[in-house]
């Protein structure tokens, strides 16, 4: 229809996205993927995309300002989570072959129209932080369209479309997905931000290298899955709100303990809201089970997808920091009586 009111002939060989309302996810979207598959013009190395909303809203919202070529502003938009952690690697490809599988099932990214159009209307009351007991939020604590910010700009990414099959079942937040990244061996680098162990109004920042690629573990006890996760992470310190010495070796094991504690916290609430409430394998642990099978039939009768709703984990993340910038001994900032307010 649309080579009858335009003079050249269409050709989507060099499509980057395609983008699926929230609504219509909900529905399914297995009709659409597999003519997607088939198609001869749809690459692999296209992005799927859940926005909130019409995907027309989202589509007719995004104006680069730094990059002029459209085709190379989606691909680079969309491969930021190697250095951001707050959204991952959904190609067309990999969504299919998750959704095709019996180990695990398939995320989207997230999308949506950002709700600030003045920066005195910024407020955290769409933030994830509350439903995580926190009293404030920290860097991922949203999903798309409730990010604090404003701008010309009005289309934003952040999280995950959890899918089960080809419906989607619920989201995650960008602190959510760095833990799915982390799980998955995705996780490249980020910034992370953790409360001051020793002074709890104070935060801390630090730049998150993976150092290794993650240590799974999958067994079936009393005919539910046990899985034992170990990751090992790495860091540079980038602030110290607290001024506190956390260069000194013995406040730097407080520090890393406290990471450590925090970062297990935040991935066994994840683990346990995609096994309890989504009942979805998104992180393909079932890839670890599976070799234990003789046959393929024996695989395909276990019946995988069913048993991870009940599955038991325990998480051992090993934080270290390496280097601590261009400071090496932290001294509280000195205020007169007068700074003080005294």
């Amino acid at each position: 229809m649309v080579n009858n009111y335009e003079s050249k002939q269409i050709n989507l060989s060099h499509t980057q996205v395609v983008v699926f309302s929230e609504e219509l996810a909900r529905e399914g979207i297995e009709k659409y993927l597999h003519s997607l598959i088939r198609g001869r013009e749809f690459r692999g190395s296209m992005f799927v995309v859940v926005t909130k909303g019409t995907a027309e809203e989202y589509l007719s919202n995004v104006e680069p300002l730094l990059e002029i070529n459209p085709s190379k502003f989606y691909r680079m938009e969309y491969k930021a989570h190697r250095y951001t952690g707050f959204t991952a690697d959904t190609t067309l490809i990999n969504f299919y072959l998750k959704t095709e599988c019996y180990c695990s099932q398939a995320v989207a990214t997230l999308a949506a129209i950002g709700k600030f159009d003045n920066p005195k209307d910024i407020n955290t009351e769409g933030s994830t932080y509350r439903q995580k007991d926190r009293e404030y939020p920290l860097g991922g604590d949203y999903t798309a369209g409730s990010i604090p910010r404003t701008g010309d700009t009005k289309a934003e990414i952040m999280g995950l479309a959890v899918f089960d099959g080809g419906k989607m079942v619920g989201e995650l937040d960008g602190a959510e997905t760095t833990y799915y990244l982390m799980v998955t061996g995705e996780y490249g680098y980020s910034y992370i931000t953790v409360p001051d162990p020793l002074d709890k109004n104070k935060l801390v920042f630090f730049n998150v290298h993976k150092q290794r690629n993650p240590s799974i573990k999958v067994n079936m006890i009393d005919g539910k899955p046990k899985i034992d996760i170990k990751i090992d992470l790495e860091a540079d310190i980038l602030s110290i709100q607290s001024g506190i010495n956390y260069e000194e070796p013995k406040n730097l094991k407080v520090l890393e303990k406290s990471v450590e504690d925090f970062l297990e916290e935040g991935m066994l609430n994840f683990l346990k809201k995609t096994s309890e409430e989504y009942g979805a394998d998104i992180c393909a642990l079932g890839e670890k089970i599976r070799t234990k099978f003789i046959t393929w039939d024996d695989w395909v009768n276990f019946k995988w997808l069913d048993r991870y709703k009940d599955s038991k984990f325990s998480v051992d993340i090993n934080f270290k920091v390496r280097r601590t910038g261009l400071i090496i001994r932290s001294v509280p900032i000195i205020a007169t009586e007068r700074g003080r307010g005294e």
